[in-house]
């Protein structure tokens, strides 16, 4: 996976449903909801990036084998840069170790579609999830 890149950001599917949290305030879309990732630190891949941003955000640990689709897209932040969007899915009952952590207000398991359907749901997750739906040849949503 690509060498240059701004950031990694994943739908986490947690048994059915989508681990999202809602931003804080004072920073980009306050308020809204979003999905676990976060900024490239010196150095790290794509999915490690991706595995400590999902640690420090909510404590749990993702296995390389959960990671089941990824590709290189624009930034949220910088549509110039490269991203890296994710598709993770660990298992039912791991919800239970979660410990959030200081980034966000509150955080929930939901169905994909309910969160398609947030008014305030970031506003380039829904083309992300429709990507993904796309290239796995699923219904779209």
């Amino acid at each position: 996976m690509g060498t240059g890149f701004h950031g990694a950001k994943a739908a986490v599917f947690i048994g059915t449903q989508l681990l999202i949290y809602q931003r804080d305030r004072g920073v980009v879309w306050p308020g809204y909801w979003d999905f676990p990732g976060g900024g490239r630190e010196m150095g790290e891949t794509p999915r490690a990036c991706l595995r400590r941003e999902v640690f420090e955000e909510f404590g749990l640990d993702v296995p390389d084998a959960a990671i089941t689709w990824g590709r290189a897209i624009p930034s949220m932040i910088k549509p110039t840069e490269t991203a890296w969007f994710f598709i993770v899915h660990l298992l039912h009952g791991i919800e239970r170790s979660v410990r959030f952590g200081d980034e966000g207000q509150c955080w929930a398991l939901m169905d994909v579609r309910d969160v398609m359907n947030l008014p305030n749901l970031v506003p380039a997750l829904r083309a992300r999830l429709r990507l993904w739906l796309q290239d796995a040849g699923a219904e779209t949503i």
